[in-house]
């Protein structure tokens, strides 16, 4: 036999003792492998919250149009649930796994896998260790059966009650037996469950990384309590990451850049503490596109470490030199020579300069983030959708500003000069127009926030 330890420590050619049944060994291929069976009907998620307990996700699916669920129906005449589960694990063949976990992270789970090769199919029972998943003997299993139509893995299988995860630990000194000792799992306790789906290995019903990131459920879950439960792909601090930065990139900065470039001549004369109003509000929404920026920072920081992952490139690079850029425009505007100072038009320029130049980061670096690895392709796509519709009404509104500030400069009754004692014809138009590209702005961020929110 060939021991392996890891991808550099292994044994070849090496007399070793299996421990277990051979009853059970033999009857675990006999019972959870088979040939893809696809005469057997579709697993049906019509009942989920009546008769079964069902895990949806995303969290707008329903039923069948999921891109990955699974259910539990009770049955009390043997004590068990009859377990359905449907993925799209992609153009290859896969798998579509369920984890009973205490927590939302991978590590000392039970995993039940429905797995399909070539003509063939199994249904596993495993554990997780840890960030990897080993199988089990599926003494826990029977009526099982995988099947694959339109590129969806949908399997059925029937599940004990009470199960149990048996590991073997070696224990200290060669000589020594090694250990073994059981881990219940009774579904009676409230578990978050897991979903993962990915490919499995060439030629094998051995399942690999899965490349999108799992769904789990919001709180735990008892299985025996029909219902429909619902869940995230991502840890409500990662969620808060990309709220913020979403509010702040997409609705806020928008209107700081119309506010300085359209607006500072219809609120000229008009002061809030002694500084104009337009200048007050320009100022206070750019400080609070930086606390939203440096919150947004701290929270993705908090939960995944300092060190930046391989799936976070190239976004994550982007993202710090929009951060940076954020940082030269704070530092600028604490400098900001006085208006008459020969610098003045220097840093007109820079400002300008980096102000658009943040803003262009920002959106580069907003679809990057639709482009990281492990988001499922729904996401990805739901994402570079509401982005570029963020990104057309933007180029939209700018022309129709420039459109209008040439009229109105034009116009005898210009209405961005506005007098304090008589109101001018036209001069409510700037002001209509800005509410209305509010509106837009927000129905624009609220569908990017539905990307991220939703998955």
């Amino acid at each position: 036999a060939t021991v392996v330890k890891d991808y550099e420590i292994f044994w070849i050619n090496t007399n070793v003792t299996l421990f277990g049944n051979p009853a059970q060994v033999a009857g675990y291929e006999e019972e959870c492998a088979g040939l893809l069976e696809e005469s057997q009907k579709d697993v049906d998620f019509s009942n989920c919250g009546d008769t079964k307990a069902c895990f949806l996700y995303p969290t707008h699916c329903q039923d069948n149009d999921c891109i990955a669920a699974v259910s539990f129906e009770y049955k009390a005449d043997n004590d068990s649930y009859q377990v359905e589960m449907y993925a799209d694990p992609g153009k290859t063949p896969g798998y579509v796994s369920v984890g009973f976990s205490e927590d939302d992270e991978m590590g000392h789970d039970e995993t039940f896998t429905c797995a399909a090769f070539q003509q063939t199919s199994s249904v596993q029972h495993g554990y997780n260790p840890d960030k990897y998943n080993e199988r089990i003997i599926a003494n826990d299993l029977s009526d099982a059966y995988v099947k694959l139509k339109d590129g969806r893995l949908q399997c059925r299988f029937t599940l004990r009650h009470k199960s149990s995860v048996t590991l073997i630990k070696q224990a200290n000194g060669t000589n020594s037996d090694p250990e073994t000792f059981n881990i219940p799992f009774s579904k009676s306790d409230g578990w978050r469950l897991q979903i993962a789906w990915g490919p499995v290995m060439p030629d094998s019903n051995v399942i690999t990384i899965h490349k999108d990131m799992p769904a789990t459920t919001s709180s735990r879950v008892v299985i025996k309590e029909n219902g429909v439960y619902r869940g995230t792909a991502f840890h409500v601090l990662v969620q808060v990451h990309a709220a913020v930065m979403i509010v702040a990139w997409t609705f806020l900065s928008g209107i700081v850049t119309v506010i300085a470039r359209h607006y500072k001549d219809m609120m000229s004369k008009k002061r809030l503490l002694g500084t104009k109003i337009w200048f007050q509000v320009h100022r206070a929404l750019a400080i609070l596109v930086a606390i939203m920026t440096v919150i947004g920072l701290i929270t993705v920081f908090s939960h995944y470490g300092s060190t930046i992952r391989e799936a976070a490139v190239p976004h994550a690079y982007w993202g710090l030199a929009v951060t940076v850029a954020l940082g030269l425009q704070i530092i600028a505007g604490m400098l900001r020579p006085d208006a008459d100072h020969k610098l003045r038009i220097i840093f007109n320029w820079g400002h300008w300069f980096l102000g658009h130049a943040s803003h262009v980061l920002a959106a580069v670096t907003m679809f990057l983030a639709f482009k990281i690895d492990y988001i499922s392709e729904s996401m990805h796509e739901f994402g570079f959708i509401t982005l570029g519709i963020w990104v057309g009404v933007q180029l939209m509104w700018h022309i129709c500003f420039e459109i209008v500030r040439f009229i109105m400069k034009r116009s005898e009754s210009d209405s961005y000069q506005i007098d304090d004692s008589k109101e001018t014809s036209g001069s409510w138009i700037p002001a209509v127009l800005l509410i209305i590209y509010i509106i837009f702005l927000a129905a624009c961020c609220a569908s990017v926030l539905c990307a991220v929110l939703l998955y």
